[in-house]
């Protein structure tokens, strides 16, 4: 019989059985406006090419580090002050927001998207 709900109360095999339910997932998981902070049952899923954490109290994105086939990360609104885990990610984009200043490694600079920053040449109305 298949199951219809996952029962949470017992914490290890609840973190188990999502972390294989995620390696069953398609490329692209949004986890956008949720409570998730910790990105550990995330590790190890290296086909994953596109996260939304927008709007999560997410901080530490070492989990991510060995994600090399991303494509395309969100963290708008997130708590997040620190991409040096991310330097593995080379063809990876990166969406943020300007609302808390952010540790940006060189390697990443260039695949950094602010979102709504604009620019001297925008200002010239």
């Amino acid at each position: 019989m298949h199951e219809q709900f996952l029962d949470v109360t017992d914490r290890a095999e609840a973190d188990r059985r999502f972390h294989a339910a995620l390696l069953d997932l398609a490329p692209l998981v949004v986890l956008r406006d949720t409570n998730v902070s910790h990105l550990a049952p995330l590790a190890g899923i290296s086909g994953l090419e596109g996260l939304d954490l927008s709007g999560t109290p997410v901080t530490d994105l070492s989990p991510l580090s060995g994600m090399t086939r991303m494509q395309y990360l969100w963290l708008i609104d997130t708590r997040v002050t620190n991409l040096a885990p991310l330097t593995g990610m080379t063809t990876a984009t990166i969406y943020m927001d300007n609302s808390q200043p952010v540790s940006i490694p060189v390697e990443l600079q260039e695949r950094v998207c602010v979102i709504g920053q604009t620019s001297e040449a925008d200002d010239t109305r």
